[in-house]
Parts: C-alpha cells; sequence; structure tokens
C-alpha cells in the first residue's frame, strides 16, 4: 500500500510541474474536476504568517535603478541610491589641449513607473565618485551601505522635485567640470579603445539622496535605449555631457556624451529603511504580516499538516488576502502586483533564496510569482504540501518557505496580508483523498 501511494503522490507530483509551464496555470487546479473521483473532502487549514526582516536581496541585472527618499504610514521612511558604470560613446577624441567648461548630469525618469510618495517634494541629489572598480559579473545587495561605494570626491549636488502640473522627466545634476577636465587630459585612443579599459580609470557614479531621510518620493530610472536608431545620442535618456572647448577657439562649443544607459553596465539599487515608531518588527502582531522590498520579508508555516496521513492531495492552494485598503493606505502606496514563494535552506548561512522548480519556466528561465487578484493573491503549493505529507517532515524540514521580491523584478511596492488571529486569515485549501 506504502508503494501505491508514492507511485500515486509521484505521479500527481509530476502532473504539477509540467502544468506550471505556463504563468496563467500558476495558482489553477491539477486535474480537471471530473477526474477526482476518489476525492474524499476538502478541508482549509491554518497557516502561519511570520514579518522578518531582510534586506540582503541582489539587485544587479535589471535594466532599472530607484533613487530618492519617501516616508510610508505604515512603513516608515524608505531610501533608494543607486551606483552605476559609465560607458563610452564611441572612442573620446578631444583636442591636444582643451578646457571643459560644464559637465552635466541627465538621468530619465521611467514613464512606465509612478513616483512612489510625494514627487512634489524636493529630495536632495548627491553625486560622488566610485573609488573602486566594478566587476561586471560580482554580485551586488541592496543592503550595502552607500559608503561602500562612494568616494570622498564629491562631484555635485541639487535637488530634484517634479513640478506640480508640469511635464519634467528628467534628473539634471552640474558636475564638477575637473570632473570631465581629467578624461579629456588623460584621453590615450589606445587606453580607451574598449569600455573594459576606459572602466578602469573611470570606475563609475554613485547617487544618493545623502544623510536622513525626506518624505518625498523615490523614482525609477530607466536603462532601456534603442541604439540601433541612428539618431539615439540625441533621444532624450540617461548620460553626462560634456562641453568643452579647444583652447585655440575659446568662442566655440563642442560636447561629448558619455552612457550609463547600456544593460551591460554594472548598476544596482541601495535600500535603506527606518521602521522606527512602527509595528513593521514588532513580533508580538499576529494579525496581519508585512512585506516590503529589501526590508522584510513573510516566513510560512503549515503547523497542522503533520496530522494527515496515508492522504493524496489533488490540489493545495495557499489563499493570501490583503488587509483592507482603508486602513493601509493602499490607494497611495500600492501593494506590489506579484509576490514570490522561495525557499532557504535554515543550515545555508548565504541566505541565498531557492528558486522552486514548481515556478520556474525550463525554456526560458522564467520565475513565475503569484499575481494579485481582487485583492488577494493565490498560490498553488500542491507538490510543496505533498512532499511534506510524505515524509513527515512539516515541522522539522531544514527548508523554510517565505514570500517576498524576487531580484530579477525589483519591485518598490509593499503588500500587508492577513494572518492568524485575522477576522480573514491566510488559510490553505486541500482538496485531498485518503488511502
Amino acid at each position: 500500500m506504502k508503494k501505491l501511494l508514492l507511485v500515486f503522490s509521484l505521479f500527481v507530483s509530476l502532473f504539477f510541474i509540467f502544468s506550471c509551464e505556463k504563468n496563467q496555470n500558476f495558482a489553477l487546479g491539477l486535474l480537471p474536476q471530473e477526474d477526482l473521483v476518489n476525492v474524499k473532502l476538502v478541508d482549509t487549514f491554518t497557516v502561519s504568517l511570520k514579518t522578518e526582516p531582510f534586506t540582503h536581496i541582489q539587485s544587479n541585472g535589471m535594466g532599472a535603478v530607484f533613487f530618492g527618499s519617501y516616508y510610508d504610514p505604515l512603513f516608515g521612511y524608505t531610501k533608494a541610491s543607486f551606483v552605476t558604470q559609465l560607458q563610452q560613446f564611441g572612442y573620446p577624441k578631444f583636442n591636444d589641449s582643451c578646457t571643459v567648461d560644464s559637465v552635466v548630469l541627465i538621468m530619465k525618469i521611467d514613464p512606465e513607473f509612478t513616483p512612489y510618495g510625494k514627487p512634489y517634494n524636493s529630495v536632495p541629489v548627491y553625486v560622488y565618485e566610485v573609488k573602486d572598480t566594478l566587476k561586471p559579473f560580482n554580485r551586488f545587495y541592496a543592503d550595502d551601505p552607500i559608503d561602500k561605494y562612494a568616494s570622498n570626491n564629491l562631484l555635485g549636488q541639487g535637488q530634484f522635485s517634479l513640478y506640480e502640473g508640469g511635464n519634467d522627466t528628467i534628473m539634471k545634476v552640474y558636475l564638477d567640470p575637473s570632473f570631465g577636465q581629467r578624461l579629456a587630459d588623460s584621453v590615450d585612443y589606445y587606453f580607451y579603445d574598449e569600455n573594459a579599459r576606459f572602466n578602469e580609470k573611470f570606475f563609475g557614479l554613485a547617487i544618493t539622496p545623502g544623510p536622513g531621510f525626506y518624505d518625498a518620493a523615490i523614482y525609477r530610472f530607466t536603462f532601456k535605449i534603442d541604439f540601433e536608431d541612428r539618431n539615439f545620442q540625441e533621444v532624450l535618456h540617461s548620460r553626462i555631457i560634456i562641453y568643452y572647448h579647444p583652447d585655440t577657439l575659446p568662442d566655440t562649443t563642442m560636447k561629448y556624451m558619455l552612457s550609463i544607459t547600456q544593460i551591460a553596465n554594472t548598476h544596482f539599487t541601495l535600500f535603506e529603511h527606518d521602521y522606527s515608531g512602527t509595528q513593521i518588527l514588532d513580533s508580538t502582531i499576529d494579525s496581519v504580516a508585512y512585506l516590503q522590498t529589501a526590508g522584510t520579508r513573510i516566513k510560512i508555516d503549515f503547523p497542522y499538516l503533520y496530522t494527515l496521513n496515508n492522504q493524496v492531495v489533488y490540489k493545495a492552494e495557499l489563499v493570501l488576502p490583503l488587509a483592507p485598503p482603508g486602513i493601509t493606505y493602499e490607494t497611495s502606496y500600492p501593494a506590489p502586483e506579484t509576490i514570490y514563494l522561495l525557499a532557504f535552506d535554515k543550515n545555508d548561512t548565504t541566505q541565498r533564496p531557492i528558486l522552486l522548480q514548481d515556478y520556474m519556466n525550463r525554456k526560458t528561465g522564467e520565475y513565475y510569482g503569484a499575481k494579485l487578484n481582487i485583492n488577494q493573491y493565490k498560490i498553488n503549493v500542491t507538490r510543496i504540501v505533498q512532499a511534506m505529507i510524505n515524509s513527515d517532515t512539516a515541522l522539522n524540514s531544514s527548508t523554510s518557505y517565505y514570500l517576498m521580491d524576487y531580484n530579477s523584478s525589483l519591485q518598490l511596492s509593499r503588500a500587508v496580508i492577513n494572518s492568524g488571529k485575522n477576522s480573514i486569515p491566510a488559510k490553505l485549501v486541500i482538496t485531498l483523498s485518503k488511502y
């Protein structure tokens, strides 16, 4: 009988894996309704959700970065800084003797992202030169301090906000002309014949709101540009423009541009949170759990699965309702469109998330998340639940499961999910049959 149970469980598990090949199957049942001929019951189980601090999320490898600072009535202050390499547009060929007149940093706001917070309040902008080489194949994490990358060389500073009723789409900061002069004075065609060599001399920029927090907004800047467009240098995009003139022609103006928009650049966001005066990390809160990018994650426990023996699970669905928008300020600070279920090995000190094969497209490498639908998330956890029942390790497994953001789709939004003693708590709905 035990062998029959294991064979049947394996069949159900394999069916689930192949059923997850498409994103729209993420939270659907495993078998057609007419096939559930041996179902004995549909039962609902309590789910335990616990908020934990978690800031160590990889933040490089994406086509965008975040910048700014805002205040959330529930989550307190959040600040975002970013670090990026520079790239050349062609090869720099300054005249033998020239003078740099000005250097301007222009950052283009991502038009597909709505600023988070109060975009009409200004936030300081500090631009530092990076103090060491950024290795493109390294992992960079959101909880690194800005001082790890920023040198003491402050290149420029200013203020930024969106003017109410205006159509501003760029952040502009004037940098110290000496930065451009250094480049002009040191240009060697053969030394800068490729960007890798250029980045050994000019490491990049670290851009931050500076010390402290501000009740303003956080913006996303895109790193997307069509380099096949012959006029790409004239298109409005993030870049540095160096204005200069040959010393023999003092009344002329010439310019050279450095790119910070190429996806091949090493670039990453650094997040900092201040939860002072909030309940985010209050362990006595048992009615809701809090999820925030590079700030918190939610640990999931299924405390009563150990009571199930000799059960075949046809479907197990994790239902995660959001707390009412009226008390979570969700109108101003919306919940993420997608959340992700990941696993962690309790014995792994690196705290690197484990991607679950059930939610991965083996052809594209895409990792599927649960979409927000009618104020709740639903996640099909059939294979996980069946494995817990089979091995009877629901309480002592070395693997822990978490809800969190995933670095391939870094997002700024946060969620408040009902838990434990809430009147509408998270729950696990299982359709099963007993042998």
